[in-house]
């Protein structure tokens, strides 16, 4: 399946971000926290101890965000809600450290767990509330609270925290991306091998091509386009082109001019044009099929992206070599197919063919079906003649019936050689009568000197074709025994 016209390109998008409580994994991804915040809370047993009220409440909060984040279906919430569970983290840490003196009790790190859980995690916008979250809940105790417990020294810890969890955070958050870029990249690059092996036409190889080269050129905010050159004539064509929209705007040419090759030409061409560049050569069959081109507004320089869109040309290549190929085949298997169901001799349909057209229109015939008349033509003494005359007089003959005949039939109705001197018509949805009519006329357009017998029979209601067939047979050996050159008719 290739991408369509107009759509966004999103054959290859890889889910750079996956829900952090979805169900697989999700206890290799709480455990470090869940320790950290276990130690914490054991460490209450420390002087000063807390009072029973802000343990159970410490306690009661922890054990809420767990169950909350096992129980609750995040795959069918809002992507937001993720943020809630750490959030409400920071009410676990203000309770535990108001408990333990305040500004004295140590708790203040455990501001930075929900930091490093939305950075790795989270969207940049969460780390952000976050790093709020951490300024927020140590500046709130010394403008409402104050006293020996938060003195106006602590606005230093309020400063330097909240710079230690940007820090912490924007590192966090910004490893992160790279790791789950490259990973996007590496899934993408499977994918289109995967997809691209699969393809059987050069346009659907194209499309896809296109499809995962602009999915590779930059970050998913940047403006993306790819593009394949071709030579067409004395001029450079546009042959196909995507954008991060799936837009695409084809048959812009420039002139080759006095450039020695494509991709000279493509190079400068659009060196002037604003972005990064990537040019990869389509080497089919040790011939150039034409110039991939990707261009990206940032992003693009990176080598590893360089390197993964000449892959992906590179396996296009192949991937086109093998539609052509395909293509070819398909070609040739249609031309023997047609060979295979064409008389030699009269240029006409054979019996191969006549089954075909029998089996395809129903052998098994049905009530309510299309008026069907079948006959029979046999070319009357046609041994004899063969004797006399020799065999080239014979072919000479079976030619020149067969080109009259085809002149008297109309369009729709269908002649077929089906024997040696024996040939066979349909003619489709006629009024009664119409039938009996062309086979007069196919009886008077004989060569001169030669006669022919015709059996004709009209399909009945629910009668199979070769039933009819069958009919019309056995009316021309009525025929052929009433004297020849004449046309019987099968009774209704």
């Amino acid at each position: 399946m290739t991408p369509a016209a107009g759509e966004p390109t999103d054959l290859f998008q890889h889910d750079l971000r996956p829900r952090p409580f979805r169900r697989d994994g999700l206890a290799g991804r709480i455990a470090p926290f869940a320790a950290v915040t276990a130690v914490g809370f054991a460490m209450v047993v420390v002087p000063p101890r807390p009072s029973v009220v802000a343990a159970f409440v410490a306690l009661s909060t922890v054990i809420a965000i767990a169950a909350a984040i096992v129980w609750l279906p995040w795959d069918r919430l809002p992507r937001w809600t993720d943020a809630v569970p750490p959030l409400a983290y920071f009410l676990f840490v203000a309770v535990l450290r108001d408990s333990q003196g305040g500004a004295v009790s140590g708790y203040a790190a455990l501001y930075l767990v929900p930091v490093v859980w939305l950075a790795l995690y989270g969207a940049w916008a969460h780390v952000v509330v976050a790093i709020g979250g951490v300024a927020s809940t140590l500046a709130a105790p010394l403008l409402f609270v104050g006293g020996e417990a938060y003195p106006s020294g602590e606005w230093r810890r309020v400063v330097i925290m909240t710079g230690v969890a940007w820090l912490v955070g924007w590192a966090t958050y910004t490893a992160m991306e790279v790791l789950r870029q490259q990973s996007r990249e590496v899934v993408l690059l499977q994918r289109a091998s995967q997809v691209l092996a699969g393809l059987r036409t050069p346009d659907e190889v194209v499309e896809t091509m296109l499809a995962a080269v602009v999915d590779l050129a930059g970050p998913v905010e940047s403006d993306r386009r790819a593009q394949l050159f071709r030579i067409d004539g004395d001029s450079v064509e546009i042959a196909a082109e995507r954008d991060e929209t799936g837009r695409r705007a084809l048959g812009l040419r420039f002139a080759l001019a006095d450039h020695d090759d494509l991709a000279t030409a493509v190079r400068e061409r659009t060196a002037r044009l604003e972005g990064t560049h990537v040019y990869v050569p389509l080497l089919v069959d040790g011939a150039l099929y034409g110039v991939l081109g990707a261009t990206s507004r940032r992003g693009l320089a990176q080598a590893n992206r360089v390197t993964r869109i000449a892959t992906i040309g590179n396996i296009g290549a192949l991937a086109l070599a093998n539609a052509l190929v395909h293509e070819r085949l398909v070609d040739e298997n249609a031309s023997l197919q047609e060979v295979s169901e064409r008389d030699a001799l009269t240029g006409l349909p054979n019996r191969r063919a006549w089954e075909g057209w029998i089996g395809g229109l129903g052998a098994e015939g049905a009530d309510g079906g299309c008026p069907l008349d079948v006959g029979i033509i046999d070319l009357d003494h046609f041994k004899a003649f063969n004797d006399t005359h020799g065999h080239g007089a014979g072919d000479e003959l079976l030619r020149a019936a067969a080109e009259g005949w085809v002149g008297v039939l109309r369009r729709g109705d269908l002649l077929a050689r089906i024997g040696g001197e024996e040939f066979a018509f349909l003619v489709l949805d006629a009024p009664t009568g119409v039938a009996a009519q062309l086979a007069e006329r196919l009886r008077a357009s004989m060569p001169p000197g030669s006669t022919c017998s015709i059996g004709l029979a009209r399909r009945r209601p629910g009668e199979p074709i070769t039933a009819a067939m069958a009919r019309a047979d056995v009316a021309l050996y009525r025929a052929k025994g009433a004297g020849r050159d004449r046309i019987e008719v099968a009774d209704a």
